[in-house]
């Protein structure tokens, strides 16, 4: 269950443009694998499993985006 402020941040993310959403979560993931500790891993992973499906998951167009940007990602370290 979120809280009110996660419930305003969230709405304000679902507002911004596809570009602007996959933008964010790379700045996220960026800032999570320089600072990752195993708690921070056991509640991201609880959070994304106990909110899978509902209206706080990832819409498919942001999770489709996520997934191009990650394999062109991959594509540039390979060269």
């Amino acid at each position: 269950m979120m809280n009110n402020a996660q419930e305003i941040y969230v709405s304000a993310v679902r507002v911004l443009p596809t570009s602007e959403r996959l933008r964010l979560a790379a700045m996220i993931l960026n800032e999570l694998t320089e600072s990752e500790t195993p708690t921070m891993h056991d509640e991201i992973a609880a959070y994304a499993a106990a909110n899978a499906g509902s209206e706080a998951d990832l819409d498919a167009e942001l999770e489709a985006a996520g997934v191009e940007h990650l394999i062109a990602l991959e594509g540039e370290e390979r060269r």
